[in-house]
């Protein structure tokens, strides 16, 4: 992986996750107000016959398999999970001509706090993109309102790091099932003893509410509630944000020995087995305090 990305991992120095919720961000939309017709398209690639070469039709569908996704996402996406070779600098050639020919989308958020973390370009399927895959023999379920989920973008985004670092840490795992976050699931996986439902979760203001509709969905889905030693993973924003998390299950009775939870900086920072944590109970002379306790799933010992 050395060298495909503008900035390795290494050299990316973090104090907050640029897939929090930021003050007042927005969703600036960069894509083509204008859109250009299949027919007009068809006949611009002909000429532009270089635009939607091999890696431009892998660059689409992993789009769409991403289902928002940034450019950095959408290269170790393509180098890890397809085994293609292609830096960063070529899917992000690829993503402008894309959105310019109402292929892609292209988007970014912008807030009042304009730091680092803000501004950040994302992509996500445009209806023409849709045609092409499927005119070229790629599974794609895509549906317009696909684009207009603003509120789980990040979720989306976070949810997909997630899966980078499976892909790229867990190279012998094979069974990563990205899921559409109608219900809260982000993706399932199966290791050798125990299956995994991560969740991530954003600090927007109805977080509380969506998280017990996806726990009582969970109970219903029959994928899940059949997985075997089942662990839930809950990926928040920061440790504050997990804390109050664990606090609003506990409440309302959703915590079991089941549930772990991990942060954006921990998923960024650490090895994939030593992210994960849990809450438990200290005495103290006044008392009891709720600490957070590291945990290292053993089970990933024989993927890593």
């Amino acid at each position: 992986m050395e060298n495909i990305l503008y900035v390795n991992d290494n050299e990316i120095k973090r104090t907050k996750s640029s897939f929090s919720i930021y003050k007042n961000e927005h969703v600036k939309y960069e894509g083509k107000y204008t859109k250009v017709n299949m027919e007009r398209l068809i006949q611009l690639l002909q000429v532009r016959n270089t635009i939607m070469d091999a890696i431009g039709y892998q660059v689409l569908n992993a789009v769409y398999e991403l289902t928002y996704s940034t450019s950095r996402q959408i290269t170790e996406y393509i180098n890890l999970k397809k085994k293609i070779s292609v830096t960063q600098d070529v899917v992000s050639k690829k993503l402008h001509n894309l959105n310019n020919l109402s292929i892609v989308t292209q988007q970014s958020f912008i807030s009042e706090e304009n730091t680092s973390g803000t501004n950040m370009k994302f992509y996500c399927l445009d209806k023409n993109g849709k045609n092409l895959l499927l005119g070229s023999g790629f599974k794609c379920n895509w549906k317009p309102t696909d684009a207009l989920d603003n509120i789980h973008i990040k979720a989306y985004l976070v949810r997909n790091q997630y899966a980078i670092k499976l892909y790229k840490e867990c190279p012998k795992l094979e069974n990563i099932i990205l899921k559409k976050l109608v219900y809260g699931v982000g993706l399932t996986y199966n290791l050798s003893d125990s299956s995994h439902v991560i969740i991530p979760v954003r600090n927007n203001i109805n977080y509380e509410e969506e998280l017990l509709k996806t726990f009582e969905n969970m109970y219903i889905d029959s994928e899940i509630s059949s997985m075997i030693n089942k662990k839930i993973i809950i990926i928040g924003e920061d440790s504050k944000h997990i804390f109050n998390i664990f606090k609003f299950l506990s409440t309302n009775k959703l915590m079991d020995s089941s549930t772990y939870f991990a942060t954006d900086l921990k998923l960024f920072d650490r090895k994939i087995n030593e992210v994960f944590v849990r809450f438990g109970v200290k005495k103290n002379e006044n008392g009891i305090d709720i600490v957070m306790i590291d945990e290292n799933l053993k089970e990933f010992i024989n993927y890593l």
